[in-house]
């Protein structure tokens, strides 16, 4: 945040309040406040600001931006996500009046809200109901003869709470920066979750969320803010991905010998995670046989490797994620009740991205940051068109597919250095054969005949559009069942994990 040194800048008008010294708490608290440049808003429907009122934010070295208008609230910008309203009240604010809107407003862009009495006749108890039950957090009376004092003191409160607040958000957006978490309040909130979850080293963990919101981020920052482990391992294990047959042997080890093709001992996953992390990726796969192993790992601490005699003692944290209901699986007998209840010690939600689309521009400006959607030296920029129909279209496939449009538009842009509309891909825009999809807005028939632009189009390109389309659908449409995906497409399961493999979306599953 930053102010200018001169006049505020306001709507409609200009206020000038000079600054002067004063000692005690409203030096050190404008001394803060100056090096913290907190945001404070005035609105008052007459032509100036009040003098007391005036008086009392110069001795505090504050300059306000003064707002006539109600009207003109929705256009403020907000200041790392706090800053100070002082709104005048000079009627019954009466359901439905412009003070009313006006403090619902500040509330929701995220400033504390003070109400001061500017009436002639005394507040009336529903005036201050209405006002409390809009955001008003304090009310104070600007006819009492200690206004000024009083407004001094609270206004000096509330900013050392401000800048503290503001001090703490800047501190938590560069931590998760740092961590590659990208996001606004609903992804803030999440990353809240995982500092406060992430101190407590040996709690299980389970992140649930759809394909593609970043499960394995989210237990990547538990890892890297847990205090014990830290610098231990991060081991991460695709449950949906380990053959049935060597699965057990992958995950608790084996002794040479134990079986045929054994001719070393092996360790397993879960003792190469020592000191560190175990992180279970798609639990609700994992095979009920080796749900009992795991429960005893979690509940004892210890592994009985293939072929050995004695438990070893391990010292891992697990952290367990899953797009699937769980919950429904262990009423559905598909998933051991008890190993569910031990692992669900705390739960980490993540936000799908069509609930969050105003998180897309920061997202995209961080995928092209990361050099992800670079070509040879030249950078790359989306346009505002490209990013409206981001925000506007479903993304099952969550920040993965968009990371993965970023890419492809990037390359259907050819040379040019700014992805288009038209650089769309064609599984974003909802598989229609031409054009843009009705899910941004243009309707056309799904059966229509794809038209070849004059410069023409690549063929194979197109058709492994169509492909990848299709194989995503089914699996969207199967919870991710591979058996069950196949079939849809009336294919082999092998067929099937092959044409994954081959358009990099086994990759991209094995990676959520």
């Amino acid at each position: 945040m930053s102010f200018d040194s001169g006049a505020a800048r306001v709507h409609g008008a200009t206020a000038v309040v000079s600054g002067h010294r004063r000692r005690g708490l409203d030096r050190a608290v404008g001394d803060r406040a100056s090096a913290m440049a907190p945001m404070v808003i005035v609105v008052d429907e007459r032509p100036s600001i009040d003098r007391v009122l005036a008086g009392t934010l110069a001795r505090l070295r504050l300059t306000p931006t003064w707002i006539g208008d109600v009207r003109a609230i929705p256009a403020l910008r907000r200041y790392d996500d706090s800053g100070l309203a002082l709104v005048a009240v000079r009627d019954d604010a009466s359901p439905g009046s412009s003070v009313l809107a006006a403090v619902t407003l500040l509330k929701r862009h995220g400033y504390t809200v003070l109400c001061y009495w500017h009436g002639s006749q005394p507040w009336t108890l529903g005036t201050q109901c209405r006002l409390l039950v809009a955001g008003a957090s304090h009310l104070l009376d600007r006819t009492s003869p200690s206004f000024g004092a009083e407004m001094g003191e609270r206004v000096a409160q509330l900013l050392q709470v401000d800048v503290e607040h503001r001090r703490e958000s800047r501190a938590l957006r560069e931590q998760m920066l740092a961590l590659g978490v990208v996001g606004g309040p609903a992804i803030t909130a999440v990353f809240r979750r995982v500092q406060r979850v992430s101190v407590l080293s040996d709690l299980p963990v389970l992140v649930v969320g759809e394909t593609g919101t970043g499960k394995e981020l989210a237990a990547r920052a538990i890892h890297a803010l847990d205090p014990r482990r830290r610098t231990g391992p991060f081991v991460a294990v695709n449950c949906g991905a380990i053959g049935a047959g060597v699965a057990e042997s992958e995950l608790f080890g084996h002794r040479r010998g134990a079986f045929t093709g054994a001719a070393h001992d092996r360790k397993g996953l879960v003792r190469a995670a020592q000191g560190g992390v175990l992180f279970l990726d798609e639990i609700g796969d994992l095979d009920a046989n080796l749900q009992a192993k795991l429960l005893r790992v979690l509940q004892e601490h210890r592994v009985l490797p293939l072929g050995e005699d004695q438990e070893v003692p391990v010292d891992v944290r697990i952290i367990a994620a899953t797009h699937r209901d769980l919950e429904s699986m262990v009423a559905a007998e598909a998933f051991r009740a008890d190993l569910f209840h031990r692992l669900n010690v705390v739960s980490i939600q993540m936000p799908a991205l069509r609930d969050r689309p105003e998180d897309i521009p920061a997202l995209v400006d961080h995928i092209i940051a990361t050099d992800v959607v670079r070509g040879e030296g030249s950078a790359v920029a989306a346009s505002e068109e490209f990013l409206d129909a981001l925000r506007r279209i479903g993304l099952p496939g969550n920040v993965r597919q968009l990371q993965n449009a970023m890419e492809r538009g990037a390359a259907l842009s050819g040379l040019t250095t700014e992805i288009t509309l038209k650089d769309l891909p064609e599984e974003v825009r909802g598989g229609a054969p031409t054009g843009i999809s009705p899910a941004i807005g243009q309707v056309e028939d799904p059966a229509a005949e794809r038209s070849i632009p004059d410069e023409g189009l690549n063929f194979d390109a197109v058709v492994t559009e169509v492909e990848r389309e299709l194989l995503l659908q089914s699996l969207n449409k199967s919870g991710g069942n591979k058996m069950r995906a196949a079939k849809l497409l009336n294919m082999k399961r092998t067929t099937f994990v092959e044409k994954l493999k081959r358009l990099h979306i086994e990759t991209e599953l094995e990676e959520s």
